[in-house]
């Protein structure tokens, strides 16, 4: 009697085995790059993100920038005007101080008018 079952070979098989084998073998280092790549640009998106937190943005920074230069102006503008008002009130204690000096001096006869004392000069308006 012959055998009529119909099965495969134990070559043939081992031959399909191989042939997947091969087919594998070729294969998984494009998944492992596929993977590694797709790990890096998930990586660099990452990155990306930090850095636009971090760097502030430019019109930011411009006007933050614009608005300490303003305060600074005004800081710089009122220490001018504080100085000069310092200066106008000593040229003022002097002109005074010159005043009574000679006032003094025209009390004790010293002089007879504030045509030869030096204040004449000192106490204008058009100083200021």
């Amino acid at each position: 009697m012959k055998n009529t079952k119909k099965a495969f070979t134990m070559i043939e098989l081992i031959f399909v085995i191989a042939i997947l084998g091969i087919l594998a073998a070729a294969a998984i280092p494009k998944l492992s790059e596929a993977q590694n790549q797709a790990k890096v640009e998930k990586f660099k998106a990452g990155l990306d993100v930090i850095k636009q937190t971090i760097t502030p943005d430019e019109d930011v920074c411009k006007e933050a920038h614009t608005a300490e230069n303003a305060r600074l102006t005004l800081e710089v503008a009122d220490l001018k005007q504080s100085l000069k008002n310092k200066d106008i009130a000593l040229k003022t204690e002097r002109t005074l101080n010159k005043m009574l000096t000679a006032n003094l001096k025209i009390l004790n006869g010293s002089s007879n008018s504030y045509e030869n004392s030096e204040i004449k000069d000192d106490f204008s308006v058009s100083q200021y």
